[in-house]
């Protein structure tokens, strides 16, 4: 990006500045929500957020999304939560289901490959 005349580091730094600017106010809206501040809050968050990127359709291979994707992604996920929760599932079977949606979304994603890898003795 150099040759581009695109200050290539300059982007870095403010792309990385930006994201800790969301990550501090999302930690602030988490500590308003609970009443308090501890330094694992969101340590549990990680696969729901994943899960919900990949129900947005973003390959887990890498590859194109949308930042729209990702947001019904997670409005998607939410709703499944919310009716987990509604019909009495547990925390862990919730997260099983999680699981098998991801197993589900990836192996519908990459379905078509298959031939291609077969592998022939």
């Amino acid at each position: 990006m150099r040759l581009s005349g695109v200050d290539a580091d300059r982007h870095k730094l403010l792309v990385f500045v930006f994201a800790g600017l969301l990550a501090g106010v999302a930690g602030g809206m988490e500590s308003a929500r609970l009443g308090l501040g501890h330094v694992d809050i969101g340590a549990g968050q990680t696969f729901a957020a994943i899960t919900a990127v990949v129900i947005g359709g973003t390959p887990l291979t890498g590859g194109r999304s949308s930042v729209l994707g990702s947001a019904l992604g997670v409005l998607v996920l939410a709703v499944i939560a919310s009716g987990m929760i509604f019909t009495g599932i547990t925390p862990y079977l919730q997260k099983s289901v999680q699981g098998a949606i991801v197993l589900l979304i990836v192996a519908g994603a990459t379905w078509h490959l298959r031939r291609r890898l077969r592998i022939v003795k």
